[in-house]
């Protein structure tokens, strides 16, 4: 990392198979970015929200790589890590989830600076009220949150914003 912006990133597609590959995706990342383990300074795991199983699993591979290299472990709201709309001002990251509602982290952007509310949990049966006064929205690609809205008019709204990720 070099002034808060990752040098290189990766993910795992799959979360059934996540914790499975895991490692193994871990050690074939640091490989192709020519960096060993002792090259770390420190490491960051997502303290939700997400899968139980999956933040369990990726907090123990951190936890217990950050033991082993006696380096920090930060923590970090895994919503921020969606890219916020390309224009200023407030915006919605929301993630669906599944039974009991929706997630769902305020922001704002101001040219380069870019500020978070707290992560909250928005009950099924508020989250119209709560998306109809917003403006901007971020959602993962393929989310059911999408699909679970698909009769407000904010559909549009939503897979605009999801393009953002890419």
């Amino acid at each position: 990392m070099k002034e808060k912006t990752p040098l290189a990133c990766c993910s795992i597609e799959g979360k059934e198979i996540c914790s499975r590959f895991l490692v193994m995706r871990l050690h074939q990342f640091l490989s192709s970015e020519r960096c060993a383990l002792s090259d770390l300074g420190f490491i960051g795991a997502s303290q939700g929200p997400g899968s139980y199983t999956s933040l369990r699993v990726g907090a123990t591979v951190a936890k217990s790589l950050c033991f082993a290299l006696k380096i920090p472990l930060i923590g970090f709201c895994s919503l921020e890590v969606y890219t916020p709309p390309p224009s200023d001002g407030t915006f919605l990251i929301a993630m669906d989830a599944n039974t009991r509602g929706m997630y769902a982290l305020e922001g704002e952007k101001k040219g380069s600076c870019i500020s978070y509310g707290t992560p909250a949990l928005i009950p099924h049966n508020e989250v119209p009220n709560f998306l109809a006064k917003k403006n901007h929205y971020i959602c993962p690609i393929g989310d059911p949150l999408v699909q679970n809205f698909l009769h407000f008019s904010l559909l549009k709204a939503l897979q605009t914003c999801a393009k953002w990720q890419k």
